[in-house]
């Protein structure tokens, strides 16, 4: 399995499967059988790949295409498709909840 550096919830990577990403789709797998249990398709070269805090939504960057695609994680659907200035695709991203007064 390829290895992501971005940055995920331990907690829901443990609880329902470590995504990770290569050629042109996210691989969902399941860590305590070791086995992949399903795909997501993405744009080009998808890494990093992180879930946000609570763990409804997925963000992969995709390197190639200048692209960060949001998933909502319970459809494995892309919601939507935030296009970057050419060449500023992160390396790492990390997200946060900031809390409100």
């Amino acid at each position: 399995m390829p290895h992501d550096r971005g940055t995920r919830s331990v907690e829901q990577a443990r609880k329902d499967g470590r995504p990770t990403s290569l050629n042109k789709k996210i691989y969902v797998v399941d860590t305590g059988r070791h086995d992949v249990v399903g795909t997501i398709p993405t744009g080009n070269t998808p890494r990093p790949t992180t879930i946000s805090p609570d763990g409804k939504t997925v963000y992969t960057v995709n390197t190639a295409d200048d692209t960060i695609s949001v998933f909502d994680r319970a459809t494995k659907k892309e919601r939507t498709r935030i296009q970057l200035p050419k060449g500023k695709a992160p390396k790492r991203m990390l997200v946060l909840t900031v809390p409100t007064s």
